[in-house]
């Protein structure tokens, strides 16, 4: 179940989302352990920046490493069919999907279930932007900020606005300043 973690490519790809449009192999250390507790602030860290870049990129690597990542894809089916959708530009269905996978991950008391919900709060924040719809990619962010803030606590705030702060681009200044506010 444990695999070797290297966080360079990790932080390399969230340092260049331009990398996660290209096919590499990533291997990552679940960050959960056997009571669906964060091991490792620093594994969430990198998953998160990593899975968030992937899917802005929208490359064929959110693909893998999100699989790579999740070593429970039978336990959520929903989760596996999101990422392959959202990889085929079919957003509805990533929506669809993810929005199944998220009410799993809210009743399952397993290992998984933190990795499931932050993975289908993500896919549902970047499919709604295909939409324009804005605020539903601001409550998929605060969905995944308040789960994170109960489950590892303040560790979590920087990494959630920083994500929330990707979505600046898309959004441009006014749209931009109207969502931190449903944001904070």
């Amino acid at each position: 179940m444990t695999q070797e973690v290297d966080y360079s490519s990790l932080d390399q790809l969230f340092d260049n989302p331009r990398l996660a449009s290209q096919s590499h192999p990533y291997t990552i250390e679940s960050p959960m352990n056997e009571f669906g507790q964060f091991n490792d602030v620093i594994a969430i860290r990198s998953f998160l920046m990593s899975v968030n870049s992937a899917l802005e990129a929208n490359g064929v690597n959110a693909i893998n490493l999100a699989l790579g990542l999740f070593n429970a894809s039978e336990k959520y089916p929903h989760l596996k069919s999101a990422i392959q959708a959202y990889s085929s530009k079919q957003y509805q269905a990533t929506l669809f999907a993810a929005n199944k996978a998220l009410d799993l991950a809210q009743k399952d008391t397993s290992v998984n279930r933190n990795f499931a919900f932050c993975a289908s709060c993500l896919l549902i924040a970047h499919a709604n932007k295909f939409f324009g719809n804005d605020k539903a990619i601001v409550n998929a962010l605060v969905q995944l900020k308040e789960h994170l803030f109960d489950e590892i606590g303040p560790y979590s705030e920087e990494w959630t606005q920083t994500i929330f702060d990707s979505f600046q681009p898309y959004w441009g200044d006014k749209r931009y300043q109207t969502a931190v506010k449903q944001f904070v």
